[in-house]
């Protein structure tokens, strides 16, 4: 059993957190937004606020490989998305057959379970605060990370743990940067002076 440490308590920090856990793993998710998941879809599309989260009111549309995963990984997380009203959506039972050649029995691979940000992250954040080996940290930012002995100019550090804002040390086995596009994950490795990662768009 390690200890995992996820920066980040979005979908995908949100669902590596279910993977470890249901792994045995014990972990803590670290999400500087203070606000926990609101109890209804309705209120998490009316009152939740994410300010580190990227166009959070925007529609998502959740691929069907999506589905595929959550239901073969994590299948609590697809009753509660079932529960709070998210959509399944084929695109072969709408496309002309002109286009599509026919539905295929095989075709269903291509169902999407898709919905609004909001709800699908307030689903996933009701499914993770009811793991016992998951503890979630809300209004809790990380500041820098802990490592292990002195960074070289350009080194791989040994990352230990991270540093809150508060000054407080956490440490863990593993420690996941689910930050988003807005991660500060670059400006903490230089600040150790680390080699900075490799970044692609």
């Amino acid at each position: 059993m390690a200890r995992v440490l996820i920066v980040g308590a979005g979908i995908v920090g949100s669902s590596f957190a279910l993977l470890a856990a249901n792994d045995g793993h014990e972990v803590t998710l670290l999400e500087r937004d203070l606000a926990p998941a609101p109890a209804t879809a309705d209120e998490a599309w009316d009152n939740w606020e994410r300010r580190g989260v990227n166009q959070f009111r925007l529609l998502h549309y959740f691929l069907a490989r999506f589905r595929h995963i959550i239901t073969a990984e994590m299948p609590e997380v697809v009753a509660e998305l079932d529960a709070s009203g998210a959509l399944r959506l084929n695109p072969f039972t709408t496309m002309p057959e002109s286009m599509s050649g026919g539905w295929r029995p095989d075709d269903d691979r291509f169902e999407a379970l898709t919905g609004r940000r909001p709800m699908v992250e307030a689903a996933f954040a009701r499914v993770v605060a009811a793991n016992p080996k998951v503890t979630v940290r809300r209004g809790t930012a990380v500041r820098g990370l802990l490592v292990d002995g002195h960074v070289s100019n350009g080194g791989i550090p040994h990352i230990r743990g991270v540093v809150t804002e508060q000054g407080e040390e956490v440490r863990a086995d593993l420690v996941v940067d689910a930050g988003g596009r807005r991660s500060a994950l670059p400006s903490w490795l230089d600040a150790l002076g680390a080699r900075a990662p490799i970044e692609q768009k």
